[in-house]
């Protein structure tokens, strides 16, 4: 193998390179292969009879359920062609991996990822990573609607209270209007008594009635001035003041659910803030960018250990990463 190296006459960049052609033509060919297979199994389940397909795959091409399926994927999606540039350097398995992720998705997926250069467990577990990151901002996009309905909910709420308070307002006004009335009408009766008993007070010097007669006739009807009216009136104001009591007792509840709803309300605006989409998303992706940098910096002090020379690049990069997340912090262009 050393001669064959040594007196062949090109340089190992050549020959590199023919390997990695031959490579890509190898599984840009296999990639091929498992689209045309994938085309003759959907066309080979279309003529096999109902229920009899399972049987078929495992007796005549001696491929699984799963097997057949991911072959028939990978036709399907090879039918658009968006992907087939992606697909065409990548192994079957990594293949399989990606067909989880839909066509409008894998673009950018693949654009940031290294996904040929990516194990299957590597792969895995960066759509697991991906798909967590869309469930938490799904999560975070329904907590923020929720805080809105919640919000809007106590809005309406919080008009509605306001509405009924003046209106208790007005009830109370309007019983106080009634109780104004009915004290004019205890003053106008008793000015009547006084009146009545005024009248008396002639009768009582009339000589042509009898003293006891006056005396009964003045007792009577100053009795009846004093006691039937003052009691009607009295009635009156009595049921008057009970109902304006009333008024401003509802009154005094309604302004204080207005007061506990314009609390609850500030507090759901509170939460709708924090429940926001972009902040929320911003904080995922944060913690994932800590737990990213302290991985780095794990790799770095390991490789440091073992060769100073690509630690010093590696340390130069972590402060090149460091100096670009300060820039952009501060609202500034990366250069």
């Amino acid at each position: 193998m050393s001669d064959i190296v040594t007196t062949s006459g090109r340089s190992i960049n050549t020959v590199t390179a023919e390997i990695v052609a031959i490579s890509n033509q190898a599984a840009q060919m296999a990639y091929m292969s498992m689209i045309e297979i994938g085309k003759r199994l959907v066309e080979a389940k279309a003529l096999v009879d109902h229920g009899e397909w399972g049987s078929y795959l495992k007796n005549e091409v001696n491929f699984s359920q799963r097997t057949a399926n991911n072959f028939m994927q990978i036709y399907e999606r090879s039918r658009s062609g968006a992907n087939s540039q992606t697909f065409a350097n990548l192994g079957y398995s990594q293949i399989v991996k990606l067909l989880a992720i839909p066509d409008e998705e894998l673009e950018e997926f693949t654009e940031s990822h290294d996904v040929k250069n990516m194990s299957v467990r590597q792969l895995e577990q960066a759509i697991r990573e991906r798909d967590d990151a869309r469930k938490e901002l799904e999560k975070a996009k329904t907590d923020a609607d929720t805080a809105k309905a919640t919000a809007r909910d106590a809005e309406q709420r919080l008009l509605d209270l306001q509405q009924r308070a003046a209106a208790a307002k007005s009830s109370e006004d309007a019983w106080q209007q009634e109780i104004d009335k009915l004290n004019a009408k205890l003053n106008k009766a008793t000015a009547a008594e006084e009146k009545a008993k005024k009248k008396l007070e002639d009768l009582k010097k009339n000589p042509i009635i009898p003293d006891s007669l006056r005396e009964q006739l003045m007792a009577e009807a100053s009795a009846k001035a004093s006691d039937q009216i003052r009691a009607e009136m009295q009635g009156q104001i009595d049921a008057a003041q009970q109902e304006a009591k009333a008024a401003a007792e509802a009154r005094d509840a309604a302004e204080k659910a207005v007061r506990e709803a314009t609390a609850q309300l500030v507090s759901v605006k509170k939460s709708a803030a924090l429940s926001n989409p972009d902040v929320l998303a911003f904080n995922l992706l944060g913690k994932q960018t800590v737990e990213n940098i302290n991985k780095l910096s794990g790799y770095y002090i390991k490789v440091s250990a073992a060769d100073p020379e690509m630690g010093e690049k590696m340390k130069e990069y972590l402060l090149k990463l460091s100096a670009a997340i300060r820039v952009k912090a501060e609202g500034k262009k990366v250069e």
